[in-house]
């Protein structure tokens, strides 16, 4: 959550996350059917490394971009709500509520100085596998209160849609 109690959901935050067009569409994908059995309609913010302008500064910056281009374009074509908003992550807060890192450094300082630095708060990183729910947590965060209230709802609506499916 934002200082001023905005929640969104943040991907990728693991520092070897997130590296490749694959693995943004997969996060993407995974995430925005995991929000949606939480009742919320995902919209996808993708940041990137600058701005448009910036093409031709820095070949990193440059494929940051391009990048964000074609991942915001595949997501619509998969029929997700996302748009790229570039390098301006302060647009993207205001009409998304899934964030999406240029890649899991990124992410993790972005965690990190909302959690640490900006008076936000992050609840953990849920990850949902066919029998368990795990919640990730930062090493340096001291409370597990809110990653354990994450892991029993969740855990509850893994179950529920178990049911479903069987």
């Amino acid at each position: 959550m934002t200082a001023d109690g905005t929640p969104f959901f943040l991907a990728p935050v693991g520092i070897d996350e997130g590296n490749t067009i694959a693995d943004k569409l997969r996060m993407i994908t995974l995430g925005a059917e995991h929000i949606r059995r939480l009742g919320v309609e995902p919209a996808v913010g993708i940041l990137s490394g600058g701005r448009m302008g910036d093409i031709g500064r820095d070949r990193r910056v440059d494929r940051t971009l391009a990048d964000g281009e074609f991942v915001a374009g595949r997501a619509q074509e998969l029929g997700i709500n996302a748009k790229h908003y570039t390098i301006l992550i302060e647009d993207a807060i205001k009409e998304s509520n899934f964030i999406v890192a240029p890649d899991g450094i990124s992410g993790n300082l972005i965690f990190r100085t909302i959690a640490f630095l900006g008076g936000g708060d992050g609840l953990g990183a849920p990850v949902m596998m066919d029998d368990y729910v795990f919640v990730d947590t930062s090493r340096v965060g001291g409370h597990f209160t809110k990653a354990i209230m994450l892991a029993s709802a969740l855990s509850y609506l893994n179950k529920e849609r178990k049911k479903v499916i069987h």
